[in-house]
């Protein structure tokens, strides 16, 4: 019985053997072939129809996105798939696999991608290219490759922006009508758990025919893959809005301090315009430079000017107050010197004429009561002019109060609008 299993497993061995070393000649018989039978600079079909070149695409990785060169780095595998007929071989000696050495000796549909920046195909152990070749000619040739491409940003939106970078390639030697690329049917594969830095990628990116490019007065055939990419808003929510809705706050407080305090007030607004200022200066560090101003720009400069409004009002309420002061010292003094001199005047009043005016004060009282119970409207508009009425330099803090925050909340209502929606 062991002696039946060893010549079992001998004859298995030496059949295996003898295979591998007949598909061993007949690949190197099949390259042999190639070398003195085969044109490498004539294109299948030659004469007839446009030759259909079949493409897929596997991500792997979706490297950094730079907003300020406005290009983005991307590792995948491109697929393409083509018939030759002239490739044709025995179905026995099954699927042909070859490294870029055959690459060398075959026709292959030359591509060119017109964003590239810069561009390699891996070799760090050996050249990343496999050819694979089918009994009926289907010819496979798998490429790994990892590219710089630039992508047409549009960051007026910036820190809320959204980009559509894209990734073309078209047929550099043959045009249309000589050589055609088309998407397979499951074209695009994505890595999984794929991530870039302070970008969100769509998982479905979109895959189509580009615009034929013009060039030398023919078209060539283009295909083209979209990536969808979007801002993650978190780091800007926490690190910029909030402390900037927070500096804003902190400088109205300017309006319960007695205006009288002017160490406290000056100090208070200073503080939170220097705030402000260092953190314009951080935010700068961190964008890129855009010629135009952005989102995140007109957000800061318009939280710089409702605090530098708020050193601005004080000023006006303690130049009011040193008017005021002058203006009372100037009576007090008047009234002193008066008194001193004994010039003081009396004026006699007619008791008639009193009554008299005591009576029609009264009737216009009683109109005016009857009106403002009668007219709400006017009872309400006589309130807001009250509110609005400036007696002494003080009353603008209390306007304020009001004011101020209605403007900011009208503001960021239309901000968020304006750039989110």
């Amino acid at each position: 019985m062991t002696l039946a299993i060893v010549l079992y497993g001998t004859i298995f061995l030496l059949t295996m053997c003898g295979e591998s070393e007949s598909s061993s000649a007949g690949t190197m018989e099949f390259l042999e072939q190639i070398k003195q039978n085969y044109s490498k600079e004539i294109r299948p079909f030659h004469g007839g129809d446009a030759l259909k070149v079949r493409c897929s695409m596997y991500v792997s990785t979706l490297g950094s996105v730079d907003t300020t060169n406005m290009d983005y780095s991307v590792t995948f595998y491109l697929r393409k798939t083509w018939q030759d007929p002239r490739l044709q071989f025995d179905p026995a000696a099954g699927v042909l696999i070859f490294q870029s050495e055959a690459a060398r000796h075959i026709w292959i549909p030359a591509i060119s991608f017109p964003d590239e920046k810069q561009g390699k195909l891996h070799d760090l152990i050996d050249e990343n290219q496999i050819i694979q070749i089918w009994p009926n000619g289907t010819v496979v040739r798998t490429l790994r490759l990892t590219m710089t491409l630039i992508c047409h940003m549009k960051p007026g939106k910036f820190p809320m922006d959204g980009h559509k970078c894209s990734l073309m390639f078209e047929s550099l030697a043959y045009p249309i009508n000589e050589v055609e690329l088309e998407w397979e049917d499951n074209n695009m594969t994505m890595g999984k758990d794929m991530s870039v830095s302070k970008f969100q990628i769509d998982p479905n990116p979109i895959t189509r025919p580009c615009a034929s490019s013009s060039f030398h007065f023919d078209s060539f055939s283009c295909l083209e893959v979209v990536f969808k990419l979007h801002r993650s808003l978190t780091h800007f929510l926490l690190q910029v809005y909030l402390t900037s809705i927070l500096v804003v706050l902190l400088s109205w407080i300017s309006f319960w301090i007695n205006p009288r305090s002017e160490p406290a007030r000056v100090t208070l607004g200073m503080t939170s315009v220097l705030t402000l200022s260092t953190e314009i200066s951080g935010v700068q560090q961190q964008v890129p430079d855009f010629n135009f101003a952005t989102a995140i720009d007109v957000w800061l400069a318009m939280c710089m000017i409702f605090v530098f409004a708020v050193l601005v009002e004080f000023a006006i309420v303690s130049y009011g107050y040193t008017k005021l002061s002058k203006r009372q010292r100037r009576q007090h003094s008047s009234n002193h010197t008066k008194q001193d001199n004994g010039n003081i005047e009396f004026e006699m009043v007619d008791p008639t004429e009193r009554d008299v005016e005591v009576g029609v004060a009264m009737d216009v009282e009683y109109q005016s009561s009857q009106s403002r119970e009668s007219n709400t409207g006017v009872k309400f508009f006589s309130r807001v002019k009250r509110f609005f009425t400036i007696s002494e330099p003080g009353d603008l803090d209390h306007i304020c109060r009001v004011i101020f925050p209605i403007a900011f909340g009208s503001f960021c209502i239309v901000y968020w609008f304006s750039y989110i929606v």
